[in-house]
């Protein structure tokens, strides 16, 4: 009888063990993840900086020149409004539009911004009696993203290093 008590006791003490080892996996794998997670975070941080490094020194060497025409500057205003009327923005498309897709130079970027205009913002459809404001291309998208974004801080600053004020 002593033995298969001993048996029985040692079959529990191995469940016990093999609970914890696997209690201790989970906790070590969460653990794992979590510190994982937080360096990728400061890594998209850090290449975020480094792009807008990037994107500073490209504006001072572009300051000089302009590589679209005015028409695409219209097209390029035209696809921002549409990125930013209505419901729901995606900043990282207004990003795209302005850094990714087109890589305008300072000078582009003001004929954009002067293509753009003044358009109605904070009204659905036909602007009502008294509603919406009249803004400018930097109102619209200092209304629509978030000032604590990474796109928001690399378009801010390619807007003041084009010598367009955003601040």
């Amino acid at each position: 009888m002593n033995q298969k008590l001993k048996k029985l006791t040692q079959v529990k003490d191995k469940r016990k063990i093999v609970a914890l080892v696997a209690a201790g996996s989970v906790i070590l794998g969460v653990g794992t993840w979590v510190i994982i997670r937080a360096i990728n975070k400061h890594k998209a941080e850090r290449d975020a900086e480094k792009r807008l490094e990037q994107r500073t020194e490209n504006a001072e060497i572009n300051a000089v020149t302009r590589s679209i025409t005015d028409d695409k500057a219209k097209s390029i205003a035209e696809a921002l409004f549409n990125a930013m009327d209505g419901m729901g923005t995606d900043e990282t498309e207004i990003y795209n539009i302005l850094v990714v897709n087109n890589k305008l130079s300072s000078l582009d970027l003001v004929a954009v911004y002067n293509a753009f205009g003044t358009h109605e913002y904070g009204t659905f459809g036909t602007p009502w009696w008294g509603s919406g404001k009249s803004l400018d291309l930097i109102g619209w998208i200092k209304e629509e993203m978030s000032n604590s974004s990474t796109e928001y801080k690399l378009v801010r600053a390619m807007f003041n290093q084009a010598g367009l004020n955003f601040d």
